[in-house]
């Protein structure tokens, strides 16, 4: 499973190419109130809770082509 910043440079890449920046932390912080991992885009591989209200959009994101290098500033991402 990917790390905070792993998954939030995810989010960017996949930001750049639809225009659509999901709130990964808000979405952490909803999975853990409803009792579950907190694991939007962080996942590596295809995700086996079809269930999930966001997972739709999190396999979108493991979809999404890796670049070399954080895109996101330290400065920006909240520490966990």
């Amino acid at each position: 499973m990917l790390d905070f910043r792993a998954a939030n440079d995810r989010a960017v890449r996949h930001a750049v190419q639809t225009g659509h920046m999901p709130d990964i932390s808000l979405i952490h912080s909803l999975q853990r109130h409803e009792g579950f991992t907190p694991c939007f885009g962080r996942v590596t591989e295809p995700c086996p809770r079809s269930h999930c209200r966001w997972f739709a959009e999190c396999m979108t994101l493991v979809e999404t082509p890796e670049w070399p290098g954080s895109l996101v500033p330290k400065t920006l991402i909240p520490s966990k």
